[in-house]
């Protein structure tokens, strides 16, 4: 998320308000990075920019054997990307493990192999790319757990793997959600589902960037 600016925007009695994340340079000692993949990078990306302690939110590719990957060419499952997240955020606020915590249970299913809901191919696929070797044991102790409390019908597909490159998408798929908030992907899916998220754990969500 670059350069974001407090918004409100009602649509059908709906309204998406989100208040001002500091720019990149302005990020303290206590921040840190966490990058996932898991579905629609726009709506992954809103669900993090909701959370407390979150600073900033990227959208961009990853984990693929192309160099410039554009959303076309990702789009077409050939280069080996994923739609994926760069997120900063301030330590002391959340947790790593935290932010597992919520990109595990905004998913649609995190046991769906081929993507998330409607959104199928490898460039939906999910993966934690790990920064350090604490990332890597802390997500696949969280991973085991969740698969060990039987919650969801299967095992997770999400696959923990180191992380290489990641790639900034294109403008128009920064910030996709506020400033496409009529677009029908945005009002059918990401809207009901990251509402969903948002009432499911209310004390992890900043009440200025609720959805109302």
């Amino acid at each position: 998320m670059k350069g974001f600016i407090p918004i409100e925007i009602i649509v059908f009695s709906m309204s998406y308000a989100t208040a001002a994340i500091p720019e990149a340079e302005a990020f303290g000692k206590n921040t840190r990075e966490a990058t996932f993949a898991g579905g629609n990078f726009w709506y992954l990306e809103a669900v993090f920019e909701s959370v407390h302690g979150v600073q900033d939110v990227t959208t961009g590719y990853a984990g693929g054997n192309t160099t410039r990957p554009t959303y076309a060419t990702v789009q077409t499952g050939a280069t080996g990307h994923a739609e994926t997240i760069d997120i900063h955020y301030d330590s002391t606020q959340i947790s790593y493990e935290d932010l597992l915590k919520v990109y595990v249970e905004s998913m649609a299913d995190p046991a769906q192999t081929d993507g998330q809901g409607e959104d199928r191919g490898s460039q939906y696929k999910s993966y934690i790319f790990y920064r350090s070797a604490a990332q890597k044991k802390e997500a696949e102790d969280y991973l085991d757990k969740v698969n060990k409390s039987g919650r969801y019908k299967g095992a997770t597909a999400i696959q923990v793997v180191p992380f290489t490159k990641f790639y900034e998408a294109e403008a128009d798929n920064q910030d996709y959600i506020r400033r496409h908030y009529d677009d029908d992907y945005v009002q059918k899916t990401a809207l009901p589902r990251l509402r969903k998220f948002q009432e499911e754990h209310p004390r992890m969500i900043e009440p200025d960037r609720k959805i109302k």
